[in-house]
């Protein structure tokens, strides 16, 4: 949904300085609290980093699309682990290096490459996801 949803985007000029301020503050806001350690600020980096796909979503600039991602997200962030213990450094690094080659793709407006970050990005998490429930 979101690789489509940047493409669309891009391709109608949704994808403008001010979304990408706001994606890239997001980001590093994500970063800064997943860095902290405490629950407070892990509640606050989980907020954000459900920001990086809700943003992307809506650059399709369909409501009806936003809304259904929106539902899908919630259900996919149930099944996620948030604890402390959960978040291993190392994935934390790994998810901050793919939000960044999301970012730098939809900075330099190219979609494809968006989409190739973003596919990966997605793999990863979900092969983090089953990982620990394995």
């Amino acid at each position: 949904v979101e690789a489509r949803a940047v493409a669309v985007g891009l391709a109608a000029g949704r994808v403008d300085e001010a979304f990408l301020r706001r994606l890239q503050h997001s980001i590093q806001l994500c970063a800064e609290r997943s860095r902290q350690r405490s629950r407070a600020a892990l509640r606050q980096a989980r907020r954000h980093d459900h920001d990086l796909p809700t943003l992307l979503g809506e650059r399709a600039g369909n409501g009806r699309l936003a809304d259904w991602h929106q539902r899908l997200l919630r259900q996919t962030q149930l099944v996620r682990v948030y604890s402390l213990q959960a978040y291993d450094t190392g994935r934390l690094a790994q998810a901050q290096r793919e939000h960044a080659a999301i970012l730098a793709a939809l900075q330099a407006r190219r979609a494809g490459d968006a989409a190739a970050a973003l596919e990966l990005h997605l793999r990863t998490s979900c092969g983090n996801v089953l990982a620990a429930y394995a």
